[in-house]
């Protein structure tokens, strides 16, 4: 990033990584660096946490998130701008609220991705937010890709959940249900296990999204998409629209 980028970014009260000592380099450690960039966004009561191209190595990242503290990470592309962790069965970066019931915030991420290596953890996990966006987002090589624990009203747009053992599962969390949730575009490819895990939710909507060579061959219960006999346990109804999806050599 040249030194106007970076002024720029200043101007627009976004703080890079980069300011925070943060090298990008697939080498450095750069866990403390971010976070500190992360603690300082939420600090100063919100805003935007900006990575320049390049590979950053983590061990975990998190972030407690408060309706007048919401944080957006952002790079410059899921194929440009990489959290990859370094090891450990914690997830690449977990956001949670700081209430036991949902939080409407205005946050999420974007042209980004996070590399979970070797499946030992999780790569994004949520944990009670709502009205989270998640676009132009890349989630690889995690135990489970987007763990979403009670969180709602969010919406995934061009989002690529590939090499996981669960590309995307919801789960309640603190009696809050995983309900409105959408999934625009995008593909979940080679999730060993499930593209999609959908329990304890309604109305979840999978648009245009390729679901493909998903599934374990000597496993049957695994494949494309389940839907657990949990999903309607809220509210009696446990809606799920597929449409344009593209489904091909899922196993299972």
């Amino acid at each position: 990033m040249t030194k106007a980028q970076n002024n720029k970014v200043k101007l627009n009260n976004i703080v890079s990584v980069k300011d925070y000592g943060a090298k990008g380099d697939n080498t450095t450690n750069d866990t403390a660096a971010i976070q500190a960039a992360i603690n300082a966004v939420l600090t100063r009561g919100g805003g935007v946490v900006y990575f320049p191209q390049g590979i950053y190595k983590v061990s975990s990242l998190s972030a407690t998130i408060t309706v007048s503290g919401a944080v957006t990470l952002r790079g410059e592309g899921k194929y440009a701008s990489i959290l990859r962790k370094i090891s450990g069965t914690a997830p690449v970066l977990a956001l949670t609220s700081t209430s036991t019931s949902t939080m409407d915030v205005v946050g999420g991420l974007e042209d980004i991705s996070l590399d979970g290596v070797d499946k030992a953890g999780n790569g994004l996990q949520l944990t009670n937010l709502a009205r989270f966006h998640l676009t132009r987002v890349g989630v690889t090589n995690s135990a489970v890709g987007i763990e979403n624990l009670g969180s709602l009203i969010f919406i995934a747009s061009d989002c690529l959940l590939n090499g996981n053992g669960i590309g995307y599962r919801s789960r309640k969390a603190n009696s809050v249900y995983c309900n409105l949730v959408e999934f625009h575009a995008g593909e979940a490819r080679g999730n060993s296990s499930f593209a999609f895990d959908l329990g304890d939710s309604d109305s979840v909507v999978l648009r245009g999204v390729d679901v493909s060579g998903n599934g374990t061959a000597t496993d049957i219960n695994t494949g494309g998409v389940i839907v657990r006999d949990t999903i309607d346990d809220e509210t009696g109804f446990g809606r799920v629209v597929l449409e344009g999806v593209w489904f091909e050599g899922n196993f299972g």
